[in-house]
């Protein structure tokens, strides 16, 4: 991970780190298409309601869900 010496680092970071039998255009693809997080974005039985994403310089990724327990979970 880089470090840096700027007094303006960011305060937290977070890094996610699996590896796939697959190619890596697929894995971006699954974190990227809002299509691909409606279909595992979701844990258990739960069921994602929307996915948004928006990858552009001030753009939003949204996932919202229902879970087992009938809550709405957003993120």
């Amino acid at each position: 991970m880089p470090t840096s010496t700027s007094a303006a680092a960011p305060a937290t970071v977070l890094e996610v780190r699996r590896y796939f039998p697959t190619t890596r255009e697929r894995v971006f693809a699954a974190w990227t298409s809002a299509e691909a997080l409606k279909r595992w974005h979701a844990p258990d039985n739960a069921v994602v309601q929307d996915a948004r994403v928006d990858f552009r310089v001030d753009g939003h990724w949204h996932v919202r869900m229902i879970g087992n327990d009938g809550q709405l979970h957003t993120s």
